[in-house]
């Protein structure tokens, strides 16, 4: 399930073409991981579910392990340019 957004997700990691937001830096910070945990967690890891935020607008939560085997939840945003 969510196989092609996921797959569309991963390419956006790879390619480095997406924009970590404060609020993730400072939820990052908060549990001490660093970009590289997200985006291992995000090459690793699944998509558990799918929700709508207030404006409607697809998000996604993917579960994956950052590179110190701790387990992390991610909330990812539909756009052309992937905001994590």
């Amino acid at each position: 399930m969510h196989t092609r957004i996921l797959r569309k997700i991963r390419e956006k990691i790879r390619s480095e073409e997406y924009i970590l937001t404060t609020h993730a830096e400072e939820e990052m910070a908060n549990d001490d991981f660093i970009e590289v945990d997200v985006e291992t967690a995000i090459l690793n890891g699944r998509i558990i579910r799918r929700e709508r935020d207030s404006l409607k607008r697809a998000k996604y939560i993917i579960e994956g392990v950052a590179i110190d085997r701790r387990k992390m939840l991610i909330l990812r945003f539909a756009q052309d340019l992937p905001i994590l």
